[in-house]
């Protein structure tokens, strides 16, 4: 139902991001692409709301195309995965290291999409990338994860 409900479930069907619950901790896990690490999601408003395992020192990246989307959260950034042509990297907060930013450089564009609370912090990351790669950045009214993919497409693509 948390799949479902955040837009994460076609992301894990096609095998885009590898995704489990985990029955002790109650939570939905996100892993990143070589398995190292995870982050997960209580389903039981425990705290933290998200937790680390293992190493996620770099970004967790989900999709395919030249465009990386910059979330906070690893299921907007699945949610982002469904439409072609753009990658959604989550940075779990709304900081970036100096081994993430190496990673956001490989994309030919980027786009800044934090949510609506972090938006002054959204413009300095903006800043970090401009000079460098074409970089706009989206005011949002909503996370990407409460949007359906053709909500998601029309944002991106404006």
């Amino acid at each position: 139902n948390y799949l479902i409900k955040n837009n994460c479930l076609e992301a894990h069907e096609k095998n885009r991001i590898h995704i489990r619950y985990s029955v002790k901790e109650g939570r939905v896990l996100f892993f990143n692409s070589d398995q190292t690490g995870a982050t997960g999601r209580s389903l039981y408003n425990l705290k933290p709301k998200w937790k680390v395992f293992g190493d996620l020192s770099g970004l967790i990246t989900i999709g395919a195309g030249e465009t990386g989307v910059i979330v906070e959260d690893v299921a907007s950034a699945a949610a982002i995965s469904n439409i072609s042509g753009f990658f959604g990297c989550a940075i779990l907060g709304t900081n970036i290291s100096l081994q993430q930013r190496l990673q956001l450089f490989q994309f030919r564009e980027l786009i800044v999409a934090l949510d609506k609370d972090a938006a002054l912090k959204g413009l300095k990351i903006k800043k970090l990338f401009e000079n460098q790669v074409k970089t706009r950045f989206l005011f949002l009214e909503k996370d990407f994860k409460n949007l359906n993919n053709k909500q998601i497409n029309k944002i991106l693509r404006e």
